[in-house]
């Protein structure tokens, strides 16, 4: 028998579980998903629609999921969609890449059924084998429209073997695999782990926190249950309350990448193999969590306006990234410190990392901050050779626009106030008073109504056009100052990696004498001034002078060819923050107030 054929035996025992709750639930809508062979990497699919308008039904599948700025085209997963009513097979016809409409009318209760493939390893996307399923909402349920809002229950059918489901849902009273949503917005917000995970928990605050991981891993450390609990009091102490009943940490810990992805009660999280009681990589992981957990107010809660309600078919565009995801990037930071996971010094290196990436990448040059939020559906998520010669990170630069906003709101109010403040004060009125997000105006209002001193220029230097603040001035406020320790060596403006013994050229800075001299991405060198390039390149590169000419021996396209280039003077920096001395006691006070810590 083949695949198909079972599959077809599947669907229609699917009908046949929703029937059970049919009666329970008739003002509802009932999801079912199914995973009877994991190893073909599908999901099997079914909605059940009471249609009492009797009209035809559209249905759409979501082209990205909220928390990542891409299109990722669900739909090209998407296969053998069908409706039922009863015995009749119901007119389907596909209307747009990610759209569909059910030819219904005149009948009541319709059932669709479909397959998703599942098979990219990320946060972002689902997955499906034999050792678990991973299921994204976006990418694997389909909303109906002029339903959006309806409540509706999903019935989950395991694999026979799997005996764990982990998901941030309402579980229905008395049933182990039926959940509850209020609405599509938080069936798309509740990511699911399915399988024979490890399952732990622990209380903060009388709440539970649960984490299910998947992939070779130690149980988490006791520190590290204890650094978690740790930076949750420390994200209380800023907001007042934590705004859950309940936080699932879904942690797949089966790759070498770091990453994560923020729902409004968990998130998930991507990690390095049995690196959740090894220190190889813990601060690291620590600042994931803060990172994610931080964004339960600000991206969840606290948000741009254009951000909540979706727009699940398009993009969502917004100026505001450089806020939601920069200002959190520096509040992972800042809630390490402040927690003594890590010291001021980390968090001064970080903060330096962030002015060295903004100087040194052409780029800043290029994109502002609003345009680098506004462009990330094309551009970040999309990077190419040329990215940093055009882009900035709005994560980066945004977290030093975020440093440079806290020291002036400490220094300005005395040391009473702080970053803080703002977002308590955005919390209470967009989300908690307004129960909206903010205009790009409000934002900037919001800054001025917190007491910064900063004049309406600032913000349309630094965040809409690409002038950098004087750095210099704002650290010197806390007491401190910025060295530079790059010597002004020659600078050829190119990077390389070695492919098969070959040394290749894998990104040229802008206006750079390498980019002037005519070097392209992806050139082989094969010798320079006629000695065979036998050595790292950059041991070579050392010993030449500023001025030196550069005779470059190369391949492009299968061809030799010949490049001159003169070498110049190195402009680019590696900053460090250093204390000065003798700082007076305001700026003592600010530094105190700022990293928690004595100057």
């Amino acid at each position: 028998m083949s695949y198909f054929i079972n599959l077809k035996v599947i669907l229609l025992n699917c009908f046949l579980i929703f029937s059970l709750f049919l009666n329970t639930f008739s003002k509802e809508l009932h999801y079912s998903i199914s995973m009877q062979m994991p190893h073909s990497h599908y999901y099997e699919v079914c909605i059940e629609i009471h249609n009492p308008s009797k009209i035809d039904l559209e249905l759409f599948l979501p082209v990205w999921t909220p928390g990542s700025y891409m299109v990722r085209e669900y739909a090209k997963n998407v296969e053998l969609v069908n409706a039922f009513s009863g015995v009749n097979k119901l007119k389907i016809d596909k209307t747009s890449k990610s759209s569909w409409i059910v030819t219904s009318k005149g009948f009541e209760n319709i059932k669709i059924s479909y397959l998703v493939y599942a098979y990219e390893v990320s946060v972002r996307t689902s997955f499906l084998d034999i050792d678990h399923g991973f299921v994204v909402p976006a990418a694997v349920f389909m909303y109906v429209k002029n339903f959006e809002k309806s409540p509706l229950t999903l019935k989950i059918n395991p694999y026979h073997d799997w005996k764990k489901v982990s998901t941030s849902l309402t579980p229905v009273k008395d049933s182990v695999l039926l959940w509850r949503a209020e609405n599509y917005d938080e069936l798309v917000d509740s990511p699911i782990e399915i399988g024979n995970h490890l399952e732990y928990q622990f209380y903060f605050d009388d709440k539970l926190h649960k984490m299910a991981i998947f992939g070779e891993s130690n149980a988490p450390s006791s520190k590290m249950i204890n650094d978690l609990k740790l930076i949750i009091s420390e994200s209380k102490k800023i907001f007042g309350t934590l705004p859950y009943k309940e936080y699932l940490f879904i942690i797949h810990a089966n790759s070498q990448s770091i990453g994560g992805l923020e729902h409004k009660n968990g998130c998930v999280l991507s990690v390095p193999r049995n690196s959740l009681s090894s220190s190889l990589y813990y601060s690291k992981i620590m600042a994931l969590f803060a990172h994610e957990f931080f964004h339960l107010w600000n991206i969840k809660r606290i948000h741009p306006i254009n951000l909540n309600p979706f727009d699940y078919q398009k993009e969502n565009y917004t100026h505001n990234l450089w806020f939601s995801e920069g200002f959190t990037s520096y509040y992972e930071d800042l809630l390490l410190m402040r927690t003594k996971i890590t010291e001021p010094e980390t968090f001064l290196n970080n903060i330096c990392l962030n002015i060295n990436n903004s100087i040194n990448n052409y780029g800043s040059k290029v994109q502002s901050l609003a345009e680098a939020s506004f462009d990330a559906w094309i551009k970040y998520y999309r990077p190419n050779e040329n990215s940093s010669n055009s882009t900035i990170s709005y994560y980066r630069k945004g977290a030093l626009i975020a440093s440079i906003i806290d020291i002036e709101i400490i220094q300005s109010t005395n040391c009473i106030q702080s970053l803080d403040n703002l977002f308590l004060n955005l919390y209470n009125t967009y989300h908690l008073s307004k129960k909206r997000g903010f205009t790009d105006i409000e934002l900037l209002n919001s800054f001025e109504n917190n007491g910064l001193p900063l004049s309406q220029s600032f913000f349309q230097n630094h965040i809409y056009d690409t002038i950098l603040p004087n750095f210099n001035s704002v650290f010197l406020k806390a007491g401190l100052k910025l060295e530079n320790l790059m010597q002004n060596k020659s600078y050829l403006g190119a990077t390389f990696s070695k492919q098969e013994g070959k040394t290749i050229v894998n990104q040229i800075q802008r206006n750079s004498p390498a980019y002037l001299g005519g070097l392209y991405f992806g050139d082989k060198i094969i010798s320079i001034n006629n000695l065979k390039l036998e050595s790292e390149i950059e041991q070579v590169l050392s010993s030449f002078e500023v001025k030196d000419t550069l005779c470059l021996e190369i391949i492009r396209n299968d061809e030799i060819r010949i490049l001159n280039i003169i070498l110049e003077e190195n402009k680019q920096v590696i900053y460090r923050l250093q204390k000065i001395r003798n700082a007076s006691e305001e700026q003592k006070n600010v530094f105190k107030k700022w990293t928690s810590r004595d100057y």
